[in-house]
């Protein structure tokens, strides 16, 4: 019985070196889940695919084409490991654009916190950066992009609220809210913004022939003398007193705005005096 216990006792030089084999034999045979990280990976003018070691990835060279990167499997992270995309070269371009996309089946969510997502996204300006952290599933979330205007491809969804800095560029015509669908135009424009908006119920004093009301007014706060103004009536006014055609004229309403204001005045034509009917006049004030 002693001689076989005799086993169990190694010189400690011996359980030194055992002990260093299979700390070893465990780091490599764990799986190939990115655990240690390179600083920097720099990529010329060319399409590279991202590997599980690969933490901050940039360009070291203007592009002269328009190049891929392809993101590592979100899988082959650990979740809440992030990789840093970079054109710290500013070579990147309008024309020589880089597109950051999806491996396999995997998707990219924008933002991460709350499930929008799309298979690519392409950097088109020098400088821009983007932050993705993977879900070590089957998931990057972006969760920052700076200094660039950011062009997003693929179908997008987005609930709640969202703010973007920048220019937000989409591909495709068509924006979604609520299952009703609105075409975007084929050409540079500006989307106008509502600055304010209401309902000004009209006077209904006399108006001598030739003269004007004067101004009625509603409150618009925001509004510039450079807004336009559109207006419409609330209901049919061709039966209402005043606004009947008539081969002798009608009442002409004149509308303007100022400074937080906007402006209407009843105008009478004919060559008699008008007891203008109730008429309501619908506005919006447009930038």
């Amino acid at each position: 019985m002693i001689k076989h216990l005799s086993y169990l006792f190694l010189p400690r030089r011996a359980l030194a070196s055992l002990v260093g084999a299979a700390f070893a034999l465990a780091v490599f045979a764990a799986p190939a889940r990115a655990q240690y990280v390179q600083a920097l990976t720099t990529v010329g003018d060319a399409n590279y695919s991202m590997i599980n070691t690969d933490r901050t990835v940039a360009t070291s060279a203007a592009l002269t084409a328009a190049r891929t990167w392809t993101l590592p499997a979100a899988n082959s992270y650990l979740p809440g490991k992030e990789i840093v995309i970079v054109d710290l070269a500013r070579g990147v371009s309008g024309t020589n654009t880089l597109t950051i996309a999806r491996a396999g089946s995997d998707t990219i969510t924008i933002p991460a916190s709350i499930g929008g997502s799309t298979t690519s996204i392409l950097l088109n300006t020098a400088g821009g950066s983007l932050i993705l952290r993977s879900d070590g599933v089957s998931q990057w979330g972006l969760i920052g992009a700076l200094g660039s205007n950011g062009l997003l491809t693929g179908n997008q969804t987005w609930t709640g609220v969202n703010t973007f800095s920048g220019n937000v560029n989409f591909t495709g015509s068509t924006f979604q809210r609520n299952g009703f669908t609105q075409t975007f135009p084929g050409f540079n424009a500006t989307l106008p913004a509502v600055i304010a908006s209401g309902a000004k119920a009209l006077a209904t004093s006399a108006i001598s022939s030739g003269a004007c009301s004067a101004a009625q007014t509603a409150t618009a706060t925001g509004t510039l003398t450079t807004d336009t103004i559109t207006v419409a009536f609330n209901a049919d006014p061709t039966g209402v007193t005043g606004y009947v055609p008539a081969t002798s004229g009608m009442l002409t309403i004149i509308y303007y705005p100022t400074a937080d204001t906007v402006n209407f005045k009843v105008c009478n034509n004919t060559a008699s005096s008008i007891t203008p009917g109730a008429v309501t006049i619908n506005y919006r004030v447009i930038r």
